[in-house]
């Protein structure tokens, strides 16, 4: 009897070894998607070192296990591949709490067709600013769009995020418009040429871009 109840002690303190094993191996952070206006978005999924959480719930809410280690630290997150082809990550980097959080990580999502309205919106006022002479330079020019990103519920420094994420892609033509409104005229004509040459995109938006791209070079 003595030695069944060894066993049972045993046994028991195995068990929770194992499971302090496999708490100390993970964690996880609570994540809430919103876009720049702070509106939740479902089914956001979010990944980090080849690990992905599950898709945000109807509050865009979702978990994401990540090492240990990344406890009281801040780590750089990203979107799988398939969701990157729809949105950009705004802000990617997030701060694991290094004790019990009080609420999610807000993490802000754009839907990459909204930054392409916008970048319409800022192209096409900075053309017509321009021949009127109310814009005289790259100065008034990237006033014009920290303007309209606002409108759309982004200061500058998301603004220049969600730039750079939109520029993240294989796609010529969102390349090349990333490349436009930061100002990188020589790289934004190279990647809407190839984009007009491939005619995979719209063609007529690709030479209005290209058009622009020639007007800020004074060409």
């Amino acid at each position: 009897m003595k030695s069944l109840y060894v066993l049972c002690v045993t046994l028991c303190l195995l068990c929770l070894g194992f499971a302090n094993t496999l708490s100390a191996q993970q964690t996880s952070i609570s994540i809430k998607a919103l876009d720049p206006h702070g509106k939740v978005q479902d089914g956001i999924r979010f990944s980090f070192s080849g690990v992905q959480s599950l898709p945000t719930d109807n509050t865009g809410v979702t978990t994401l296990e990540v090492p240990p280690l990344a406890s009281g630290r801040s780590l750089e997150m990203d979107l799988p591949a398939d969701l990157s082809e729809e949105w950009v990550l705004i802000n990617d980097s997030v701060h694991v709490p290094a004790g019990l959080a009080e609420g999610p990580v807000e993490v802000a999502v754009m839907r990459r067709s909204d930054l392409r309205l916008l970048a319409g919106e800022a192209r096409d006022e900075a053309v017509r600013s321009g021949r009127t002479g109310e814009v005289d330079g790259e100065a008034d020019r990237r006033q014009i769009l920290i303007e309209v990103a606002a409108d759309y519920g982004l200061n500058e420094d998301q603004l220049a995020s969600a730039i750079e994420a939109f520029g993240e892609t294989k796609d010529p033509m969102d390349q090349g418009i990333a490349a436009y409104l930061s100002g990188e005229y020589d790289q934004a004509r190279a990647s809407l040429t190839l984009a007009a040459e491939a005619q995979e995109a719209d063609l007529v938006v690709t030479l209005r871009y290209l058009g622009a791209t020639q007007y800020a070079q004074g060409d």
